[in-house]
């Protein structure tokens, strides 16, 4: 996508926005583009989504998480 974007000469018209940051797409921030990545903890989905299975079938795990939200990292150039 964001060879696409540099090849069409759209850069600064599209905003690409990626997820999972990489070293292949950290280089592509610093680059340019992708303008942001995003990011979230694996373990932290995979966590979260037995809390709800447990729930759901009326049953807690050991180790409750603290909350039911999954923290989510952006990145730009400035911060990769």
């Amino acid at each position: 996508m964001a060879r696409t974007v540099r090849v069409l000469c759209r850069t600064g018209e599209v905003t690409l926005i990626t997820h999972e940051l990489t070293t292949n797409r950290r280089t592509l921030l610093r680059d340019g583009s992708p303008n942001a990545a995003t990011d979230r903890s694996a373990v932290r989905d995979i966590q979260t989504a037995l809390a709800a299975l447990a729930r759901h079938h009326g049953r807690t795990l050991a180790a409750e998480l603290s909350g039911r939200h999954i923290p989510l990292r952006i990145f730009v150039y400035a911060t990769c």
